[in-house]
């Protein structure tokens, strides 16, 4: 996968910070980060208009709750205080979902790395 056309904030001294740049991820590790990258065959995923952070990590996140993040606002407060009832309903399934959206979430926005919070 190829991450083009992104703002790249990169921690490589070497490389800088990069206002149009690509980054190259092959099997879940970074293979090449430059202001424009040859790879033919590879799937791109445009990114003009976002930063993409290679190896920036969010060390905190409850990825299982991705999909409690989506409800209205009108809801949201009841939500929060009905956690108790919240409980009965919401399986492993839901949370499953919720991690694989989250993870999505995450490549959008460059994120490389996260470390899942256990939820329960």
């Amino acid at each position: 996968m190829m991450l083009a056309s992104g703002h790249v904030v990169s921690l490589d001294p070497a490389i800088g910070d990069l206002p149009v740049g690509d980054v190259h991820v092959r099997s879940g590790a970074i293979v090449a980060v430059a202001r424009l990258l040859g790879a033919p065959g590879v799937a791109r995923r445009y990114m003009r208009g976002c930063l993409v952070m290679p190896s920036f990590v969010d060390a905190h996140w409850h990825l299982g709750n991705t999909l409690a993040c989506r409800l209205p606002n009108s809801r949201l407060g009841p939500f929060v205080k009905t956690m108790g009832l919240l409980a009965r309903v919401w399986t492993p399934e839901p949370s499953a979902l919720g991690v694989r959206l989250a993870a999505a979430e995450a490549v959008h926005a460059g994120i490389t790395t996260v470390h899942n919070w256990r939820t329960t």
